[in-house]
């Protein structure tokens, strides 16, 4: 079969479009499992990312979430601390996000009942090796929060041009 001038040069701009999406490497991603039929304020989930080197790095941090269709709620709101700039210090956000909408409708992609999203956290540069620690817990106005299956953070490194 042979391919005509105007479909190759078709092909060929798509592959420079696509080549313009380029997003960076994944650092590290972890999810921790929710244990049980509820999380409780006083359970909160620890994710350690192990830095090898001193050698600088930023990357976009994206909160991952698991939640079955029985998530009573529209919203979450989460604490999540750190120590990147210092080992031995924490650092703390809030942070809230809305996984319905108006309607019910819940936000991410969903099969067999379970629901997963990836939602923009925040710019980090790590530049310390050693042991990074997040530890996320859940800041609901209920102690006993329902259909949340696992929680977990992704760093993407960014790649500058």
């Amino acid at each position: 079969m042979r391919m005509s001038f105007k479909n190759i040069l078709i092909f060929f701009a798509f592959a420079c479009i696509l080549s313009g999406c380029v997003r960076g490497d994944v650092c590290f991603s972890s999810y921790k499992h929710i244990a049980g039929d509820y999380w409780r304020h006083g359970n909160p989930q620890a994710i350690i990312y192990e830095r090898p080197d001193s050698t600088a790095i930023c990357m976009d941090m994206e909160l991952l979430l698991r939640f079955y269709d029985s998530y009573e709620y529209r919203n979450i709101r989460l604490e999540i601390s750190d120590n990147i700039a210092d080992s031995a210090v924490f650092a703390k956000d809030t942070v809230e996000y809305l996984l319905a909408d108006e309607f019910g409708s819940f936000a991410g992609r969903g099969w067999s009942g379970i629901y997963s999203v990836s939602l923009p956290y925040k710019a980090v540069t790590v530049s310390r090796p050693g042991k990074v620690i997040f530890i996320i817990r859940q800041i609901m106005d209920t102690d006993s929060l329902v259909g949340v299956r696992d929680v977990g953070l992704r760093g993407l490194a960014v790649i500058r041009r």
